[in-house]
């Protein structure tokens, strides 16, 4: 755990039983999250020049919470049904409860490196008091790299950002996408169609100020026009993304795609 001036306050070591794949984690206010699932890497496969990684259904998928400043000792374990998890969406407390957003993959890499299976979203809930788990999928659309505003990760959200398929299009990194906002109160969402030949990447929700509301503000991410073969930074409105861009910015070279992360300001 690093704290606001980036300095190490606390590490620990965690067990888990094999080489499994983590590529992400979880926080709430309270907790560390990880996820231990069945995509496992194997030594041998990587002395024989195959590729190293993959699915073992014999592996198990399991979530565990530990205290923020918690050690291996006091980690709770959840099984869930075998799945994979590239990116969640995040995390919060609700009283006993933990629980938690994510892209929720059914398998990944079972047979070979294009053998996966769509991400949608998911929502696991972990009961502290009683060790109940639920999973309850919260969408039938694929999506990939989610978003919610910087300001509340680790905290309720009403409102989380995807990169979803767009319809007819078959999913894919390489096929035309929408740009979605789910407004997870409601159980409702609005989506940005950039058109046939653009394929964004992961957007970011910038809020007017620190204190505005969580729809006050823009959703900033790279497109990439296919026909053109060009990309621009598009923003869009926060509080109604389906609208015309609020701006577009056509940039002098492609942005690769896959490209995200995090942005810090100095």
């Amino acid at each position: 755990m690093l704290d606001t001036n980036g300095e190490l306050v606390h590490s620990a070591e965690i067990e888990v039983p094999g080489a499994t794949m983590m590529h992400d984690f979880m926080i709430t206010r309270d907790h560390a999250i990880f996820m231990d699932l069945p995509v496992t890497f194997d030594l041998q496969k990587a002395i024989a020049g195959d590729i190293p990684i993959g699915w073992d259904e014999s592996y198990g998928a399991r979530i565990g919470i530990m205290p923020r400043f918690g050690t291996n000792a006091d980690i709770r374990w959840f099984e869930v049904n075998p799945c994979y998890v590239f990116h969640p969406l995040n995390a919060h407390v609700e009283g006993s409860k933990v629980v938690c957003l994510v892209g929720h993959h059914a398998y990944m890499w079972r047979d070979s490196m294009d053998d996966f299976a769509p991400s949608y979203l998911y929502k696991w809930t972990f009961d502290m008091e009683t060790g109940a788990v639920s999973e309850e999928p919260l969408d039938d659309v694929s999506h990939g790299f989610p978003r919610v505003d910087e300001r509340l990760v680790g905290l309720p959200a009403r409102y989380g950002w995807v990169v979803g398929s767009r319809p007819g299009s078959g999913g894919g990194m390489d096929a035309p996408g929408v740009v979605t906002r789910y407004d997870l109160a409601a159980g409702t969402s609005a989506s940005h169609d950039f058109g046939p030949n653009a394929q964004p990447g992961e957007f970011v929700f910038v809020p007017r100020t620190e204190t505005s509301a969580e729809d006050d503000g823009w959703a900033m991410g790279y497109v990439y026009d296919k026909a053109e073969d060009s990309s621009s930074l598009v923003i869009l409105d926060g509080a109604n993304p389906a609208d015309a861009p609020v701006a577009s910015v056509k940039l002098p070279r492609r942005v690769p795609h896959g490209f995200h992360g995090s942005w810090i300001g100095d």
